[in-house]
């Protein structure tokens, strides 16, 4: 029997993220190649910086996420469990704007095109009535309507801080200090263990490493060269090729292009002989937080 969802829903219903990982709180609207959802950024959230400010990275899962809410509510529409999907790439991710603790955001997102199991998108986040951010993706999704994994135990979180910053803990998940190769390289490995904060909710029953703390843990080797904080403006041409679970040492590599206005880097995140994923970034220096 078909099961009908009105809109707006509870996107805990429609996807398989939990907290501290799910960013999105409603799906507010459906169409033929898309929709949008809406969410406000929380003190509690694993994305907000010290300052209170949302870090960009969180632009991708905000896509990411929307995309997956808007199949799920497709699929509970023919009483299916929600599926599973990765983001496999992404390009043209400006980061334009942030957002702080309280700030409503609405994320849009297009389909303009399939490949098989893999769907692109193209999507925006606004704050209020102003573009923050955008770019499109590439996302894989299971091909089957297997069941999700087993959320029935879920509790509301409680509007605090992260007992530890995303920043801190992969920090600490470092196993090999910074090395400089050549001129312009940079590379340092990290093994992220069982309990690291954002294999939580990442997802129940099967931990995965998001894509977005790999583009951190390549964040937290510029700022280590370049001894200053970093903010990031743009991802371009990234490539997620393995889903890496706990336990597993990356070796995270960068090579170097400074202006006098920003720094570039191309990223390469190595398993073993393996390349697991590619991404060029663009980041200038960050501001000083206000006081």
């Amino acid at each position: 029997m078909r099961v009908a969802i009105n809109l707006p829903a509870p996107a805990a219903d429609l996807i398989p993220h939990r907290p501290p990982v799910r960013l999105i709180e409603n799906l507010l609207e459906v169409h033929a190649d898309g929709g949008r959802a809406g969410t406000t950024v929380r003190a509690d959230s694993l994305h907000v910086n010290a300052d209170g400010t949302m870090d960009p990275t969180a632009h991708l899962e905000l896509m990411g996420q929307t995309f997956a809410a808007a199949k799920g509510w497709r699929d509970r529409q023919q009483d299916w469990p929600p599926r599973v999907g990765f983001l496999a790439g992404a390009t043209g991710m400006d980061c334009l704007n942030t957002a702080r603790i309280g700030d409503q955001l609405t994320i849009a997102i297009k389909q303009t095109g399939t490949f098989g199991a893999f769907a692109m998108i193209e999507g925006q986040v606004h704050r209020h009535d102003r573009r923050i951010a955008g770019g499109q993706l590439k996302l894989w999704l299971t091909p089957s309507h297997h069941a999700s994994p087993d959320t029935t135990n879920e509790t509301s979180p409680k509007l605090t801080l992260p007992p530890t910053s995303l920043k801190n803990a992969i920090q600490a998940a470092s196993d090999q200090p910074l090395k400089r190769e050549g001129d312009h390289g940079i590379a340092q490995s990290f093994c992220f263990p069982p309990a690291f904060i954002a294999f939580q909710g990442h997802f129940p029953g099967k931990p995965l490493l998001p894509a977005f703390v790999q583009i951190r843990m390549a964040q937290t080797v510029l700022e280590s060269a370049a001894q200053t904080p970093l903010q990031l403006e743009r991802i371009d041409n990234a490539k997620f090729r393995e889903p890496l679970p706990p336990g597993q040492s990356v070796r995270v590599h960068c090579d170097l292009e400074r202006t006098p206005n920003n720094h570039k880097a191309a990223v390469t995140l190595m398993v073993l002989d393996r390349r697991i994923a590619t991404f060029h970034l663009t980041f200038r220096l960050a501001e000083p937080a206000s006081v």
